[in-house]
């Protein structure tokens, strides 16, 4: 059986940060699967030498077969239809050169572009498996119409939380489309790569970073749903004395964008500025290279008003950081264990408490998350339940 994975974003050599669950999906199944793994990626018709261009055309980082058909698109969710329908018009036309619909299946992430053109895939016989991941939903469906076409055009639709799948599931019930296969199918991680360090003073050391000062660290984008603002406003709180103020490290918010300048003004207007000196806005880093930081972390933080179930928690958690998270999407489900802090978001306030109550027992590891997150979130378990999907079609 072949397996198409299809998104219009992957992780290049220009962009390596860009939507690395893509990636990890292609190496939990190569490495976990006996499926003959393939990757399509449609890409933008762009003016060559621009921006776009350069991104759409930087070598993809993977050692699979790759297809990168090109498609008409107007920027920004313009004419989302017409958009949508392009992108699936230029993916059967690569799906097609692999073979007949009876030897393969075809996992489509992201409502918009790719669930908005897989109807174009289902007419010609392929079975299809939809992944919804949150933030996708969030802007997708403003568009009942394409999202219903989308979710019907998949015979199974795979959510990254519980919380998400619940929503789904109404709106389809709302929207008259019953009897949909809806299955929360959570994110993998590799816990060959993430896992606990020997020793924190070591993984400290290791990376540079003061053995003396608790650090702090969030990974992500610094887009307004990670809720970084809120983080900012919970600092400024701090206390002028009892619990020192942590090294925070916010790394992959430094990215050149408008909204990563707002927040480090608004850091530099908030914090004091012995507090401002010890808060790191740093760039983003490579999924490969993320395990030192999370092993020298002695917390993790992550405030987000929204979430579908953050790779960067299972990461944290199988390095067994000691978590602050905000209680929406699947956060819980990490944030929940013992010795986290699972608090209601956009509350400054209690994120300035959770924050200091948990610092204040820094030093006391986690030692059983790592074998939680191994035994349910690791590649092999989700593959399992992956290929169980496929051969169900």
């Amino acid at each position: 059986m072949k397996l198409v994975i299809l998104n219009h974003r992957f992780p290049s050599q220009r962009d390596p940060s860009a939507q690395t669950f893509i990636r990890d999906h292609v190496d939990m199944m190569v490495r976990e699967s006996s499926l003959d793994v393939r990757l399509v990626v449609p890409r933008v018709f762009s003016i060559p030498g621009s921006t776009r261009w350069m991104r759409d055309h930087s070598p993809l980082l993977t050692s699979v077969p790759v297809a990168r058909p090109s498609y008409l698109s107007i920027p920004r969710m313009g004419l989302p239809a017409k958009n949508g329908e392009a992108f699936g018009t230029a993916a059967l036309q690569a799906v097609k050169r692999l073979g007949s619909p009876r030897d393969i299946r075809i996992h489509a992430h992201m409502l918009y572009p790719a669930g908005f053109g897989l109807h174009k895939l289902t007419k010609q016989g392929y079975s299809c498996v939809l992944s919804i991941h949150g933030s996708d939903w969030f802007h997708a469906s403003r568009y009942p119409s394409l999202t219903a076409q989308a979710i019907r055009a998949a015979q199974v639709v795979l959510t990254s939380s519980e919380t998400l799948a619940t929503e789904v599931s109404d709106w389809c019930d709302r929207y008259g489309i019953h009897q949909k296969k809806i299955l929360p199918v959570f994110n993998a991680i590799d816990t060959d790569l993430f896992k606990p360090a020997q020793s924190i003073l070591e993984a400290k050391k290791k990376i540079g970073w003061s053995s003396d000062d608790t650090h702090l660290l969030f990974v992500g984008r610094p887009h307004p749903v990670k809720g970084l603002d809120v983080l900012i406003e919970a600092l400024a709180k701090w206390p002028p004395s009892s619990v020192p103020f942590p090294t925070v490290h916010l790394v992959g918010v430094n990215d050149g964008s408008r909204t990563s300048k707002d927040l480090l003004h608004k850091a530099y207007s908030m914090l004091p500025s012995e507090h401002y000196k010890k808060v790191h806005f740093e760039p983003p880093v490579p999924r490969q290279k993320l395990a030192p930081y999370y092993q020298a972390a002695d917390l993790y933080v992550l405030p987000s008003r929204s979430e579908g179930f953050n790779v960067s928690l299972l990461e944290a958690a199988a390095c067994e950081c000691t978590i602050v998270a905000t209680d929406v999407g699947g956060n819980r489900s990490i944030a929940g264990l013992d010795g986290n802090h699972c608090i209601e978001p956009e509350n400054p306030e209690a994120l300035h408490k959770a924050l200091l109550s948990a610092m204040q027992s820094t030093g006391q590891r986690n030692n059983n998350t790592y074998a939680v997150i191994k035994e349910q979130y690791s590649f092999k378990a989700m593959a399992t339940r992956l290929v169980s999907v496929y051969e169900s079609l």
